[in-house]
């Protein structure tokens, strides 16, 4: 029998393997492949659906494994397996390789104690990219609320992670020699699952297929989510959000749309050390295995600022704005702003309910935020706001309504009639081609043909 333990790492298409073996477990069962349920961790508050967290119980077993709890841990899953005449035992997790996580010295002495075959197997993606998708990635984290720029995440975070030629050194004083196999992530000519499929030999099985499953969020987004993460919405409500963002992507299917990334200046001051780390890993060929190609992961390491197509929430969101059906109108004035939206909401709801609206509608796109509040606005409201050009909150209290409207109106049908004629010149005034009014128990999302209203 032999255990495969994939190391991920993170941001080389882990999650979607794992999802596409979680949900082919039996067909990889009846192939002689055990992918199993034990040791697997759900998230309570993925940043994206369908995302998991593999099997990241092991961890403890790869940290101390010859305490009772550990070995029993192992002969069970192996019983399991040979009652199910499985011949390999797969465990993944992304986890695994984090440096938190220390492997026990003795772990690849354990491992071949108790297994035939041993193989850890991990896939590699350029630094330089890989730190950036990193970063997109950790911003949506729900219960991190990440918030430095990407030079000083990198420089205080990252910089450990980034050595992976050191990091794959260490593993093998851990591991025999001929044990761990590297594959380049960067220079895979098929998606992850299709050629993991291949290394276990199950290529053959068509119905395991490569699916988007944990895209990084694009980087015009970078800053809707430094702001997300100073806000005081909920994790649950964080996940929400990154969720609704994730789904517009995950077919490929949308607008595109250049973006100018300042790459980072402190990677680039180690451009040199990073660029000598990752050699290492071809004199490791004694004892670790290069498998396939490897090219674009050795090619020059870029860290200069650049311009970047991606696929765009925001944009996407406009263009599905169009599609809603219209009523003709009048030629528009010369001077509106193309493509600009106004959203304007009336509430007096509590200081979550109200920034949570306009943290999800700023991120699908919305140029302005106008907020009326009935009486006076929460002073947390007003000082969470007051750099964001993007967000205008206007106290409606006694004052106010005297002068719009000479006195205080006396039914909510009143206010809402007065609040939506503000707004309406506000817009005009302000040459937006759009002009939105929901209420904020209301929120606009995206189909794929459409767009459309929900209450939540």
């Amino acid at each position: 029998m032999e255990l495969i333990i994939h190391l991920g790492i993170h941001k080389t298409g882990t999650s979607a393997l794992q999802k596409a073996f979680s949900e082919n477990r039996d067909l990889l069962l009846r192939n002689s492949v055990l992918f199993p349920k034990s040791f697997q961790s759900e998230l309570n508050l993925p940043s994206v659906s369908d995302a998991t967290a593999g099997h990241r119980k092991f961890d403890s077993v790869l940290i101390n494994p010859y305490n009772e709890t550990s070995v029993e841990k192992i002969e069970k899953l192996k019983n399991f397996a040979i009652k199910n005449n499985a011949s390999k035992i797969i465990l993944s997790s992304e986890t695994f390789f984090a440096p938190r996580v220390k492997i026990h010295p003795d772990f690849g002495e354990f491992a071949n104690n108790h297994f035939e075959n041993f193989k850890v197997v991990l896939y590699l993606r350029r630094p330089d990219r890989w730190a950036e998708s990193m970063y997109r990635e950790v911003l949506c984290w729900p219960r991190r609320r990440e918030t430095r720029s990407y030079n000083k995440f990198c420089m205080e975070f990252l910089k450990e992670w980034l050595f992976f030629g050191e990091r794959v050194r260490k593993l093998s004083n851990v591991f025999a020699p001929g044990t761990i196999d590297v594959i380049s992530f960067d220079d895979l000519e098929e998606g992850i699952t299709d050629n993991f499929k291949k290394y276990l030999g199950v290529g053959h099985l068509g119905q395991i297929l490569d699916t988007k499953t944990n895209p990084s969020l694009p980087y015009n987004n970078i800053s809707d989510l430094q702001r997300l993460n100073k806000t005081i919405l909920s994790d649950a409500e964080k996940s929400f959000i990154t969720q609704k963002m994730f789904k517009l992507l995950v077919d490929d299917e949308g607008i595109k749309s250049k973006y100018q990334f300042d790459n980072s200046k402190f990677l680039n001051s180690i451009k040199l050390d990073i660029t000598n780390d990752l050699s290492k890993l071809r004199h490791l060929k004694k004892n670790v295995n290069l498998i396939g190609n490897f090219d674009k992961l050795f090619s020059s390491l870029d860290f200069e600022p650049r311009e970047i197509e991606e696929y765009s929430v925001k944009q996407e969101f406009f263009a599905k704005i169009k599609n809603v059906p219209q009523k003709k109108q009048k030629a528009k004035p010369k001077n509106i702003v193309p493509n600009s939206i106004l959203l304007n909401v009336f509430t007096n709801e509590d200081l979550k309910t109200i920034v949570f609206h306009i943290e999800y509608h700023l991120i699908l796109g919305i140029d302005k935020i106008l907020v009326q509040y009935d009486g006076n606005a929460d002073n947390k409201l007003l000082e969470l706001y007051s750099d964001n050009e993007s967000v205008e909150i206007i106290s409606f209290n006694e004052n106010t309504w005297i002068k719009y409207n000479g006195n205080i109106p006396e039914s909510n049908a009143e206010k809402l009639s007065i609040a939506h004629k503000y707004a309406f010149n506000y817009a005009r005034e302000h040459n937006f081609e759009w002009h939105m009014n929901i209420d904020s128990d209301e929120l606009f999302y995206i189909t794929k043909k459409n767009c459309r209203l929900a209450l939540f």
